[in-house]
């Protein structure tokens, strides 16, 4: 009876050890979600839950391309990289508040949500953009971004554009820029 418990034991901590060895092998975006933390929230209510001084900042942008059949992946602007300009957005009763300058002038896109993981945004009453979101916890947003409408560039450097993956974090602000937001006259 001692041998069958010790091997019931044994059997247990060899199936803890092959789990934690599978989380370490992740890499890429699958160890991005595995490393996000389940929250009841929905997506857009997390969108929603910022303080009163917080906005959404991108942290990390890939672009996908097709070039001559093959989709290739661009980093943009990696962790700890100002490549481009931090993307900062304000997201509430159904607007996405997009500064289009640090001083007042932003753009307002009303937001259509399809369903919770994807939402659908216009400008002036025409499509621009789509966002799916493929995870998120209460501090980190991991979604895909798809133009649309007027917006979409069909080419880019020789490559079609398809879509982008963007991380965005949480973050203070010392300002309340959209509160002061005046739609920009493009």
């Amino acid at each position: 009876m001692k041998k069958l418990f010790t091997l019931l034991a044994l059997s247990l901590v060899m199936i803890a050890c092959d789990k934690e060895e599978e989380n370490e092998q992740l890499t890429g975006w699958d160890k991005i979600i595995a490393e996000m933390e389940e929250v009841e929230l929905s997506a857009l209510d997390v969108l929603n839950s910022l303080q009163d001084n917080e906005f959404w900042e991108s942290y990390f942008i890939v672009g996908y391309y097709n070039k001559d059949g093959e989709v290739i992946e661009i980093v943009h602007q990696s962790e700890g990289e100002d490549l481009y300009p931090q993307i900062r957005v304000r997201f509430e009763n159904n607007v996405m508040y997009h500064p289009c300058n640090p001083e007042e002038s932003c753009r307002l896109y009303d937001a259509k949500v399809v369903n919770d993981n994807h939402i659908e945004f216009f400008y002036k009453e025409k499509a621009a953009f789509e966002w799916k979101i493929v995870a998120y916890d209460e501090n980190k947003i991991l979604l895909e971004y798809y133009t649309k409408g007027e917006q979409t560039p069909n080419l880019v450097d020789g490559k079609i554009f398809l879509y982008s993956k963007y991380i965005y974090i949480r973050t203070a602000s010392p300002t309340i820029w959209w509160q002061n937001a005046v739609p920009d006259e493009e």
